[in-house]
């Protein structure tokens, strides 16, 4: 090692100098750390494989979110080796401070967690704001990575992560998913995170055609039809279809296909519940599959439950007021005309 190189213990004390800074919110810390070492952007903890975006996210600091983008997008030269790997820096070639900032964006802690993720799952609705928003203008004009550039990290997104191919902006996607099928929407649901629901259901993206997939990948809808047999009894015939691919992200499902409404009942978030039929989740959503035992206290439930179902379960009867309410609301409108919900 060379007298010019940092100490092991050097780089593992400035980190952790550099997670203090971020926790505690000071600014004026993060930016002369990182000024001195602008490898620091892309530094992981050992055991949750957290990047310092993610740990601003994760504490709901908004300006140190500001910082980490302004001394990236100013870094003022070409930064390949920020990227995570060599593949990366291969195919990509020359990389802009503003294609770095995508990568950044997205890079995901242990169990597949994104910076917009952590934020909405905190509550923190100025850090939720900002992370959708990075990226919409600058010099009035909207920022875009450039066709070839954005081929390759949709390649390799998809090849080295399984993430959904959706580089379009700067900003972060949140139509993303972690290892459990859960988005942001989700997230917050399941906190009960009122103003950061509203946030995110504001003018949502639209999603890729990949990611409106993997959303509603193996749910099902079922079909009965009536047909006459040879001795003129009405016998049922059940068909099962797929459903067209979400395009309304309060209808993303995880997967298991549970949807926010799902979880917000199933957490006894009657708040979450209130905001997400006000932007028409479907209240006859069905889930296609039993969940992990690991994975929800409610793993007993068979596949095809409703929300109705889960507050059913629990006997919450608030509830299953609010749900039968909205639904008869939502019937007068002729919204689910012709459609029963059963529990």
């Amino acid at each position: 090692m060379s007298s010019q190189e940092p100490s092991c213990c050097f780089v593992l004390c400035r980190q952790d100098a550099l997670s203090l800074a971020i926790e505690a919110g000071k600014e004026d810390i993060v930016r002369r750390l990182i000024g001195q070492d602008i490898k620091l952007l892309k530094r992981k903890t050992l055991a949750a494989r957290m990047t310092p975006w993610h740990m601003a996210a994760f504490w709901g600091h908004a300006s140190i979110l500001k910082a980490l983008v302004d001394l990236l997008l100013n870094s003022g030269e070409d930064t390949p080796t920020l990227l995570t790997s060599s593949l990366r820096r291969i195919v990509s070639g020359r990389s802009s401070p503003e294609q770095l900032l995508k990568v950044f964006l997205h890079q995901r802690s242990r169990g597949g967690i994104t910076p917009l993720m952590l934020a909405a799952r905190g509550g923190h609705t100025e850090a939720v704001a900002y992370l959708l928003s990075i990226g919409e203008r600058k010099g009035g004009a909207q920022l875009e990575c450039s066709s070839q550039v954005l081929s390759s990290f949709r390649i390799l997104n998809h090849l080295l992560s399984f993430e959904p191919l959706c580089f379009i902006s700067l900003g972060s996607d949140c139509w993303q998913y972690d290892s459990q099928g859960l988005t942001a929407l989700h997230h917050a649901a399941i906190g009960g995170h009122v103003a950061v629901l509203t946030e995110l259901l504001t003018n949502p993206p639209l999603p890729t055609r990949l990611a409106s997939t993997q959303h509603s990948a193996s749910c099902k809808c079922v079909v009965v039809q009536e047909s006459r047999a040879l001795d003129g009894s009405s016998v049922p015939i059940t068909s099962i279809c797929p459903p067209p691919p979400f395009h309304s992200y309060v209808q993303c499902v995880d997967m298991y296909g549970w949807s926010a409404l799902h979880h917000a009942c199933a957490h006894k978030q009657e708040a979450s519940v209130s905001t997400l039929l006000g932007y028409d989740a479907n209240l006859i959503a069905r889930t296609f599959t039993q969940t992990d035992r690991t994975a929800s206290d409610y793993y007993f439930l068979p596949s095809g439950v409703t929300p109705l179902h889960i507050a059913a379960a629990q006997g919450n009867l608030s509830m299953i007021t609010l749900l039968l309410r909205a639904y008869v609301s939502s019937y007068a409108r002729g919204k689910h005309a012709g459609m029963q919900l059963t529990a």
